[in-house]
């Protein structure tokens, strides 16, 4: 069932101060420092996106922007059934209260015991609402105007999802297809040295995706009759058709970020530890046990958090929010007596691309 986004977003308008607190991301824009990126709020997306009339959208007083994501949770501690959520954030907000349980919209839950193929079905009465919050906005009587109702528009303008839920929801084949990349039309081929896996390497020259032609490559594989000649189309392009695409204003290829959590922590940070260095003998039980010891004696800063007494039993459930502590604050130091030389020069370099990859302030030169 459908948990309406519209009287969703009534009920938090009506709150005391909901709206005010709406309208303070502005002051902060106007303070920012220039070539500096904070926040959703600094992006070319939030700057530049265009309502119906033409007018810069976030410009106006009473517009909203949507943040959506979709995630599998396990109900039930060491069982395999899973269920899936679907909730929206409001990226008005200051960041501190974004993400506060009072302040989530969830719209639904998606039934297990696992991943649907498609999320079509479910996106359909969740776009409805959100047509109609582009289009007719929603009238709403709030403390800040307790009399006279004032109107509301809103637009989806951010997907921010794990890897698997985001190719699903912005219509785009998984990550493993011949045509795997969100962002261009790079073509991954079976290489002879990868032992005829996928070689995801090489992304020079790449050409860019662009809406237009996603869109396009949708509506062609729509227009398929046959099955095969729909899979057909969707391996030849590495799109698939998103019920997000009735959204006209939605561009699949900007806002969908790129997730960093599979492939740095959980995927090469946590296949080298398991699948290289555990294996091959690089890193020995003992050598765990003493790396253990030494970040237990370590005192960093409360907001650093702390790694689990796991390290000793190689790694065991480790999150992928403990995998990025281990690999960014506590692994240079840990690792540099028990690695060898070159293993741990390469072990620095990631290290180093995964503090520039997830640094929370960026600068760039216009």
């Amino acid at each position: 069932d459908l948990n309406s986004i519209i009287e969703t977003l009534k009920l938090f308008l009506q709150r005391p101060g909901f709206t005010s607190r709406c309208e303070l991301w502005r002051a902060r824009e106007r303070t920012s420092i220039p070539n500096l990126l904070s926040d959703v709020i600094h992006g070319t997306v939030w700057r530049d996106f265009k309502g119906q009339d033409g007018s810069r959208f976030m410009s106006n007083q009473r517009n909203l922007a949507l943040m959506m994501n979709v995630d599998w949770f396990q109900p039930f501690k060491h069982s395999p059934y899973s269920v899936g959520v679907i909730y929206l954030a409001l990226m008005n907000l200051p960041r501190s209260e974004r993400y506060k349980r009072e302040n989530i919209i969830v719209v639904g839950i998606i039934p297990g015991p696992g991943e649907p193929s498609s999320l079509n079905p479910y996106l359909v009465p969740l776009v409805s609402e959100l047509k109609e919050l582009w289009e007719d906005g929603i009238e709403v009587c709030h403390p800040g105007s307790p009399r006279i109702p004032e109107r509301f528009f809103a637009a989806l303008l951010l997907v921010a999802c794990d890897v698997p839920a985001a190719r699903k929801l912005c219509g785009f084949l998984g990550h493993g297809a011949r045509r795997g990349c969100s962002k261009c039309k790079k073509e991954f081929i079976p290489g002879e040295n990868f032992g005829m896996k996928m070689n995801f390497g090489g992304f020079e020259n790449c050409m860019p995706r662009t809406n237009v032609e996603h869109r396009c490559e949708a509506q062609e594989i729509l227009a398929e009759d046959t099955y095969q000649g729909r899979e057909s189309k969707q391996t030849k392009y590495g799109t698939r058709y998103t019920e997000l695409m009735k959204l006209g204003y939605f561009d699949c290829i900007r806002f969908t970020i790129i997730d960093p959590m599979h492939n740095l922590f959980l995927g090469t940070a946590k296949h080298l530890m398991k699948n290289i260095w555990l294996p091959n003998k690089i890193l020995k039980q003992n050598d765990l046990k003493s790396i253990q010891e030494l970040i237990d004696s370590m005192k960093v800063p409360s907001n650093m958090g702390r790694i689990p007494n796991k390290i000793a039993s190689n790694f065991g459930s480790f999150t992928s929010e403990q995998w990025k502590l281990w690999t960014v604050v506590y692994s240079e130091f840990a690792l540099k007596k028990y690695l060898p030389s070159e293993d741990y020069k390469l072990w620095l370099l990631f290290v180093k691309a995964c503090h520039i990859l997830t640094v929370p302030i960026i600068t760039y030169r216009s």
